[in-house]
């Protein structure tokens, strides 16, 4: 648990479990569940593309005693059924800027290379890195899950009017930020 901006509001970072039950509650597809390694993989990326309509994906800092990472999202577009849409509240501007896995030929594996072999012809993500999420903060899976309901409860389709969104409404709600309203 984190104090989040000395207000006295404790964040537990969402598990997976909690994740799902977030999604069922907000009636959200299920939302495939796993680790970047996993994700680049044929097995993963496969059943993705034919059975789910978003991806949390773990970024795994380290697995022991606990695992502890940062949660992105990877989301169908559904107007644009060739594109994929990733959302990163850290503000990496490219889905692969910092995280890639060498396979068994020391080959490097990405969501880039992985959505492509299955036919993918690009992702859309920001083109400026905006980090929403405060420094120190855990509050990583509560903004992708919130960028999950926007997109299909609200039609907020793109990275960039996502970040517009989130940023006005902290303003009209006079918060401190926008992993407050997330949190909340």
């Amino acid at each position: 648990y984190f104090l989040l901006y000395k207000m006295d509001i404790q964040v537990k970072p969402l598990s997976n479990f909690d994740i799902l039950e977030i999604c069922r509650k907000c009636k959200l597809m299920k939302p495939m569940i796993c680790k970047y390694s996993e994700f680049i993989t044929d097995e993963y990326f496969s059943d993705f593309k034919q059975n789910y309509l978003c991806a949390f994906i773990l970024y795994v800092y380290r697995e022991e005693p606990d695992t502890f990472g940062h949660w992105i999202c990877v989301m169908k577009n559904i107007y644009k059924p060739e594109k994929l849409i990733y959302f990163n509240s850290g503000g990496d501007k490219s889905p692969d800027s910092q995280f890639y896995k060498r396979n068994l030929n020391g080959q490097r594996e990405s969501i880039l290379k992985i959505a492509k072999k299955y036919g993918y012809k690009g992702i859309e993500y920001n083109t400026k890195s905006e980090q929403i999420q405060c420094d120190n903060t855990d509050t990583c899976g509560y903004h992708c899950v919130m960028r999950y309901l926007t997109y299909f409860k609200f039609d907020l389709l793109t990275s960039a009017a996502y970040v517009k969104w989130i940023k006005k409404i902290t303003l009209m709600c006079k918060l401190p930020s926008p992993d407050y309203f997330v949190y909340k």
